[in-house]
């Protein structure tokens, strides 16, 4: 919580924490406008004393490295603000640079490749104590639902893939794991005998145990005997890397007459679509795929679960109608008084035909409907009047001998 002025008296004095320390302090003063500046001035000098206010971006991206952050977009932002100084940076400053280098590109993608890694820097560098918890605000941006490799073009892609690119399409689309982890996972990392692959080297920092299917495990483990894989340290799949996996499944793709879907849209994205289509939660989801929280698995896939909710309410609607079966109030099927209700009509005409015989059964008249059946009307019924015969039911029937 920043400082603020509190009156005490007729002397303003300055309250708050900073940096998590309460601190007190008298202005000595009586003036509002001299307290606020005294309060401003304390506020700078106690951020100052708490945090390495020299300490420059450069100095943050270390840390942020060191701790396992992921490397893959700093090189443009590192050649902006190198050598700027962490307490220096502005909102102001970090938006022209995002028109100047990204403005091409949709805010999603501006927010991936620059506010997002540019806001994991300046966190880390805050525990590192080197400036306090600086955040920007990136752009807003609707994301377009996810496409991703459904069953039938997986089994077109596997007829056609050499055993290396199918094993590795495999392992991404029933683990969730991503390329890069993929890459990495070495022959000691397997336990073919229980089933599961440690993902060593994950986005996140952590290591994260995965499940092999037993056909998979099976499939790997032959892999592993035919290309003589007897080192603990030799990769299982063998490509250097996730541009390498693509351009593999690229030319799969061409030669088996399917569109390209990238390593992503096999692997995570088939990944999430398959458990949701399942009927599991986005919570499951989360756990399963390794993902940091589930808003990110909401924002990627929650449509998808969107759609099983409403298929699930509309199977749920038709099953309690059908248990009630007659007792759902129906419209009654018309008479054959002249309106014939043809099953090809649209509905527009259907209503307007019900509409007529609604009317010729109950014409409106012109007293507002003050021409009602009589024999509902209880002091009609009391005396005995037939339909119709009287005039209007007196205000009070009482009064009337």
């Amino acid at each position: 919580m920043p400082l603020k002025l509190v009156k005490k008296g007729k002397v303003w004095h300055v309250t708050g924490r900073v940096n998590g320390r309460r601190h007190r302090q008298s202005t000595r003063t009586t003036n509002r406008e001299t307290a606020e500046s005294i309060r401003k001035e304390l506020e700078r000098d106690l951020e100052d004393r708490a945090y390495n206010r020299t300490a420059c971006f450069a100095d943050a991206v270390t840390v942020y490295v060191e701790k396992g952050g992921e490397k893959r977009f700093l090189p443009p932002i590192m050649d902006q603000f190198e050598g700027k100084r962490l307490k220096d940076m502005t909102p102001i400053e970090v938006s022209a640079f995002s028109l100047a280098r990204y403005g091409h590109l949709a805010p999603l993608t501006v927010k991936r490749e620059l506010y997002t890694p540019l806001n994991a820097v300046m966190r880390a560098g805050h525990k590192a104590g080197l400036c306090p918890l600086i955040v920007f605000e990136s752009p807003k941006g609707k994301r377009k639902p996810v496409t991703y490799a459904d069953d039938q073009w997986l089994r077109l892609f596997l007829e056609t893939a050499f055993p290396r690119i199918a094993l590795t399409v495999l392992f991404l689309t029933l683990t969730g794991a991503r390329v890069t982890e993929a890459c990495n996972v070495k022959v000691g990392d397997l336990d073919l005998a229980r089933g599961f692959a440690v993902l060593r080297k994950t986005k996140n920092g952590k290591s994260r145990k995965v499940l092999l299917a037993p056909r998979l495990a099976e499939a790997i483990g032959n892999w592993v005997i035919e290309q003589r894989l007897g080192s603990a340290d030799d990769p299982v799949f063998g490509y250097s890397g996730r541009w390498s996996v693509n351009q593999a499944i690229e030319r799969v793709c061409v030669k088996a007459g399917i569109p390209y879907l990238s390593s992503h849209k096999v692997g995570r994205h088939a990944f999430a679509a398959r458990l949701l289509t399942e009927g599991k939660s986005l919570r499951m989801v989360q756990e399963a795929g390794g993902w940091g929280s589930i808003q990110i698995v909401a924002e990627s896939y929650g449509h998808l679960e969107q759609s099983l909710i409403d298929e699930a309410l509309r199977e749920t609607g038709n099953g309690l109608l059908t248990k009630m079966g007659s007792s759902v109030p129906m419209l009654p099927k018309p008479e054959s008084d002249g309106h014939v209700l043809d099953k090809d009509k649209n509905f527009e005409n259907v209503v307007r035909a019900i509409k007529d015989r609604h009317s010729s059964m109950f014409p409106v008249t012109s007293d507002g409907g003050r021409d009602r059946d009589r024999t509902c009307d209880p002091y009609h019924v009391k005396n005995g009047i037939a339909n119709g015969a009287a005039s209007e039911t007196p205000a009070n029937p009482e009064l009337l001998p």
